[in-house]
């Protein structure tokens, strides 16, 4: 399973089976960060891949807060060995 995908399920509940497109969130998806902010829980997002902040993808959408933490994947910043 595709990663984007899995990733509208675990926001939303809703299946995208069979379709299971690199797609953001619709704009008429609701997620669970916006159902619990309706009902007075206040929520937070931290991830450490950069996917979840692509333009439009709007995977923060609904939490109060969220954070984008570089992982090591790929990065030019790693410290050398001393």
């Amino acid at each position: 399973m595709l990663t984007i995908p899995c990733r509208r399920v675990y926001h939303t509940g809703k299946s995208v089976l069979p379709e299971s497109k690199w797609q953001p969130l619709a704009p008429g998806d609701t997620t669970f960060a916006e159902i619990a902010g309706r009902h007075g829980v206040t929520s937070g997002f931290i991830v450490d891949t950069y996917h979840h902040f692509k333009p439009d993808y709007n995977f923060h959408r609904g939490f109060d807060s969220w954070q984008w933490i570089r992982s090591t994947r790929r990065t030019s910043y790693r410290t050398s060995r001393t």
